[in-house]
């Protein structure tokens, strides 16, 4: 990412070229270099920063901004074309992360590389690729302290890994870091929460769909967190409506759904009713299904 970084600084401050390369390096290698298609020495790199009049920290700066800002950009990219099951913008986009990583072989560019693939088999409903699963899933259960990138990572894989051992172990894992955080970053794992519930219920895991509920009813969320609150409120309800069998459960479940509404929440309001009505599929055919077995 430097050279796009220089490529920047230098345009930004309309310096030519020729004038940054005299004496440090040839122009080619030069264009080579701010299109990130070769790396050069740490001297000659304070060097061309000594021409562009920027200090290594400011450099720094702004070439950690530049790859926030490009990891959204592909995330963005990722989700989008994924939602709108966009195959051909999935392959464009495990194309340039292949290429990013030609010169810049970094472990978050090799998970992007292997989910984009796992999306792409799930919009083909194809066999996922075990390599890339094993990418994802061996990196996870090394991580001994968690933060927003394995969570995030975790969230995006559940339903491909759809083993429900794993895929518990793996929370645990992250639910033991979370829970040593802050009350204010805690609640990163109420999201988390609500998919892993959802594996287990499909799973029909009750023994675990109880642990996780017991674990995030003991959370404290403060109230500035309402989003947080009404998730977890919701969850905790279809939770006990699946394991009780009482329809009290999903009556709680729709009231704090139509709350979302309230709140001018709309989009939430949408996908969190679509979900409760799904639910209540779900648990009225496992209901059909114990009463013809008893």
């Amino acid at each position: 990412m430097i050279g796009s970084t220089l490529k920047f600084l230098r345009k930004d401050k309309n310096i030519p070229i020729r004038l940054i390369c005299n004496g440090v390096m040839d122009e080619a290698n030069y264009w080579r270099l701010e299109n990130n298609k070769i790396e050069t020495s740490f001297t000659t790199v304070m060097h061309i920063l000594e021409r562009l009049n920027v200090t290594l920290e400011e450099f720094q700066k702004l070439a950690d901004l530049d790859i926030a800002l490009r990891k959204k950009e592909w995330e963005k990219r990722l989700y989008t074309a994924f939602n709108s099951k966009n195959s051909i913008s999935l392959y464009k986009l495990r194309h340039d992360i292949a290429v990013e990583r030609a010169t810049h072989d970094t472990i978050y560019l090799t998970h992007l590389e292997a989910l984009t693939s796992l999306y792409l088999a799930r919009i083909a409903q194809k066999d996922y690729d075990e390599h890339d699963k094993k990418v994802i899933r061996d990196y996870l259960f090394r991580c001994n302290n968690w933060g927003k990138y394995e969570i995030t990572l975790l969230n995006n894989t559940l339903f491909i890994f759809a083993d429900a051992d794993v895929c518990f172990e793996l929370y645990s894992k992250a639910y033991q870091t979370l829970s040593k955080l802050p009350e204010d970053e805690q609640v990163r794992v109420i999201p988390l929460s609500i998919n892993m519930i959802s594996l287990l219920i499909l799973c029909q895991e009750n023994a675990k769909v109880r642990q996780i509920v017991e674990k995030i009813s003991r959370l404290t969320i403060d109230d500035k967190y309402v989003y947080y609150s009404l998730c977890r409120k919701w969850i905790i309800n279809i939770a006990n409506y699946y394991l009780k069998k009482d329809k009290d459960y999903l009556i709680e479940a729709k009231k704090v759904v139509k709350l979302f509404k309230l709140i001018d929440m709309t989009t939430t309001f949408d996908r969190y009713n679509a979900w409760t009505k799904d639910y209540e599929k779900l648990v009225n055919t496992y209901f059909k299904a114990d009463f013809a077995q008893k």
